[in-house]
């Protein structure tokens, strides 16, 4: 089994990171502990047999544009124990189950890719900038994420989505085990 994982995001400022920031900075009252809200998308790729992943993926991305608009888009490709470079100091990745199936079809549908079509699932990853020690950041994370009332939780809905809070810049295969549990 061979697992890769593409990130995406905007070049320009994202409105939807800016917009998120000033609701947890403002409508949700955490005013200076949140420094900074970035956000990505994450493309996992899981391959049953062995294969050269990275390579594939960067092709996947340059020939075509499903993964990325290189004009709007930058990228960044890890497999394995590769350590995504996120920005801020914790990371929050978010799903819905069958996110990246319609993707997986296309694959397998216009053979895009030689050999066998690779398993697809897609989430987003938040990357927060928090102010405080490690323990109060992941406390604040773990507030921020689930959507519990008007006044509690943002980044996910616990009703239609499932998320994983990272307190280190997770890899390949930490994104892997979970979108594809």
């Amino acid at each position: 089994m061979t697992e890769a994982v593409l990130r995406r995001w905007l070049k320009v400022a994202d409105p939807t990171a800016l917009t998120t920031r000033e609701t947890l900075q403002r409508g949700l009252g955490l005013g200076r502990a949140v420094e900074e809200v970035h956000r990505s998308e994450l493309f996992a790729l899981r391959w049953a047999g062995s294969v050269d992943a990275a390579p594939l993926v960067r092709q996947l991305a340059a020939n075509t544009n499903l993964l990325v608009n290189p004009n709007k888009h930058f990228l960044e490709v890890r497999t394995g124990e590769g350590r995504l470079e996120p920005r801020g100091n914790l990371w929050v990745m978010v799903w819905t189950e069958g996110d990246g199936k319609a993707l997986a079809d296309t694959l397998e549908r216009r053979r895009l890719l030689d050999g066998d079509s690779p398993r697809v699932r897609r989430a987003l990853l938040w990357e927060l900038a928090l102010a405080g020690d490690p323990a109060e950041r992941r406390r604040q994370a773990e507030s921020i994420t689930w959507l519990r009332s008007r006044e509690e939780g943002l980044l996910a809905n616990p009703e239609l989505q499932a998320a994983h809070v990272f307190e280190a810049p997770p890899t390949a295969a930490d994104i892997g085990s979970r979108l594809f549990s």
